[in-house]
């Protein structure tokens, strides 16, 4: 059985939020919508409340000049924060989306997701280093259609976003096509780049 062509994003394995994850300002000029399960990236500044900002992961071509470093991945959007109180009441952060705006984050450099390829990376794939595809995700649902770029193989330190540990055991998953895998991040801003094998 062939399968299913439904790219999610990355999707966290076994998230512990209370450890996992931490509350992010989003650049409230981003150019780029985020939606649940997106790739973000720091800003380089935080918001009046000190909160750090992220904006969507930018992953033009292969030079590094043009691809951010993976801070984490989001897994809750909220439009507005009461103190600490987080109220989720959007499925995603649209394109400039003004002050304001929060997403949760699971930002530990140690967690694994799983992701969908764009074609057949192959078991020869496992241990790789590969860019990912972000395209504009689903309005309708809010959550993310990035993944992984089958195409971009290769051990390159800061021109690749995540490692491939392993194929999702899962009935419905095998090896080819479309076929979804563990992956770690590889170039994430709280720990350097790692080179694939």
């Amino acid at each position: 059985m062939a399968n299913a062509d439904a790219a999610f994003g990355l999707r966290p394995m076994g998230l512990n939020v209370d450890k996992q994850t931490n509350i992010y300002a989003v650049d409230a000029t981003a150019a780029s919508a985020i939606y649940l399960y997106d790739p973000v990236t720091l800003t380089g500044t935080a918001d009046a409340n000190g909160i750090p900002e992220v904006r969507l992961c930018t992953i033009a071509d292969t030079t590094t000049a043009n691809m951010s470093p993976i801070m984490g991945v989001v897994v809750g959007v909220a439009s507005s924060k009461e103190g600490t109180q987080l109220q989720d009441d959007n499925k995603y952060i649209a394109a400039t989306p003004g002050a304001g705006k929060y997403v949760i984050v699971c930002d530990d450099p140690d967690a694994t997701f799983a992701v969908q390829e764009d074609g057949n990376l192959g078991v020869a794939g496992v241990g790789n280093n590969f860019r990912l595809v972000i395209a504009a995700g689903n309005a309708t649902s809010g959550i993310s259609k990035t993944e992984i770029d089958s195409s971009t193989a290769g051990a390159n330190v800061g021109l690749t976003n995540v490692k491939v540990l392993r194929l999702i055991q899962s009935p419905d998953n095998a090896v080819g096509t479309n076929a979804n895998w563990e992956v770690q991040i590889a170039d994430h801003q709280l720990r350097g780049p790692t080179a694939g094998v």
